[in-house]
């Protein structure tokens, strides 16, 4: 099964009781999945998926949730992770 989105983690899953998907822009290709924290206090993003048949690259989301978002944990993308803690592969 081919991967169809590269995935910007922005928090651990740990963290939230349930999850809700949205559409951030259908032109872009760009969507958000968010939940509610476990202490019920808030609705959080967890993550953003770019969606790779829009064009997205690792880099290109890379940038777009870091400019969007104020903390990138992983970018995911082809079953692997390229991306952890602003480290491309570890380096």
């Amino acid at each position: 099964m081919p991967i169809e989105f590269i995935t910007a983690k922005i928090e651990n899953r740990s963290v939230f009781k349930k999850f809700r998907t949205i559409t951030i822009s259908f032109k872009k290709g760009i969507s958000a999945v968010y939940g509610l924290l476990n202490d019920e206090s808030d609705w959080k993003i967890q993550s953003y998926k770019f969606s790779i048949k829009k064009g997205w690259t690792v880099d290109k989301a890379y940038k777009w949730a870091k400019i969007n978002s104020t903390n990138v944990l992983t970018i995911m993308g082809k079953a692997h992770i390229i991306m952890c803690g602003g480290k491309i592969n570890g380096k």
